[in-house]
């Protein structure tokens, strides 16, 4: 795994640095955690009842998927722009780098400080308020741990949220600085599969984790607000940074286009000047040139002006298509189990 420079909120940066010195890989010790959680829960309901005997809960046995899982997405993300500025540092000038990894990772440590407690005060007033109608079991075994996944849970995306803010302004402030050019796109691919893979490991984190522990929580009244919320949040880390490099790639490629229009119609005034003078000597030089210009415009107006090459486009699409995909599964199931 590639190494997380120190960035703000610290106490954030050094929770994950004293979980990355452990001597247990941490892939290890969550399936540990899972585990121990998952047996755990198990034993109480057996023995209160709530479960016969010997039968296996799925949210019981994947409801500590949560409290690893989750925070696990962040560092991920982490990783994802440390991979990415790694990239660009290979494609453009130290000089032309306006932001610095570490500037890029930080977030505002007050307002991150007061927002992960707002969500995690939400998060427990979530499973307070629904987690017990979707899963009664939740409010009868170990409900501490439950309050935890959940505070864990809306904490991180707390946290999402306020970086996506922030970082669309960086990745502006970055495509500022850098000396673009249409014939070279390549820094800017480089953002764009970066907003792309945070969009598309956010949605599938979570949506996993949904569909694997509360399956019914994923279609109910609250449970769309907060998917819907997700898909939006997750669309706008891919489509605002980069939308304002689109008129900015146009206007430079018009630009373009309007001198070879300038040289084209130089070469053509020359053009009737010698055929008005009688000076076919040069006609063969001039067509060469009308063949090159013509040549040249072809080839700039085929130049995209979009960010984003179709395959990182395709790259998102299937998570932001995955709660229409439940819907539409669980509505043929119905027409033909007749519920």
């Amino acid at each position: 795994m590639p190494t997380v420079p120190a960035y703000s909120p610290r106490w954030l940066w050094q929770i994950y640095r004293f979980f990355e010195r452990l001597p247990v890989p941490y892939w290890l010790l969550s399936l540990i955690v899972v585990a121990a959680l998952g047996v755990s829960k198990h034993l109480i309901a057996w023995d209160l009842g709530l479960v016969p005997r010997g039968r296996i809960n799925a949210y019981l046995g994947a409801g500590g998927v949560y409290l690893v899982a989750v925070p696990f997405v962040w560092q991920l993300l982490n990783y994802h722009a440390v991979n990415a500025f790694a990239e660009l540092r290979g494609k453009v000038d130290k000089q032309q780098l306006s932001v610095s990894l570490p500037q890029f990772l930080s977030l505002p440590a007050v307002p991150a400080l007061l927002l992960a407690l707002v969500g995690a005060l939400v998060g427990y007033s979530e499973f307070k308020r629904s987690a017990a109608a979707f899963e009664p079991l939740s409010a009868e075994v170990l409900p501490a741990v439950g309050a935890a996944e959940w505070s864990v849970t809306y904490l991180i995306l707390a946290l999402v949220a306020l970086r996506v803010v922030v970082q669309v302004g960086l990745i502006r402030k970055i495509l500022n600085g850098l000396d673009l050019d249409v014939f070279n796109p390549s820094p800017i691919y480089t953002l764009s599969r970066y907003c792309a893979a945070y969009t598309a490991t956010v949605l599938f984190a979570f949506h996993g984790l949904i569909l694997l522990s509360l399956p019914t929580y994923y279609l109910s009244p609250s449970g769309l607000v907060f998917i819907l919320a997700l898909s939006a949040g997750a669309l706008l880390t891919f489509i605002a940074p980069l939308t304002a490099i689109n008129a900015r790639l146009g206007r430079a490629k018009e630009a373009l286009l309007c001198h070879i229009g300038e040289d084209q119609r130089r070469i053509n005034d020359r053009l009737h000047h010698a055929v008005s003078a009688g000076s076919l000597g040069s006609l063969a030089e001039l067509r060469i040139a009308v063949g090159v210009l013509k040549e040249q415009r072809e080839v700039l107006e085929r130049l995209p002006t979009w960010p984003w090459l179709g395959q990182t486009v395709r790259g998102v699409a299937p998570p932001l298509l995955v709660p229409v995909v439940v819907y539409l599964t669980q509505r043929l199931l119905s027409l033909i189990l007749g519920l």
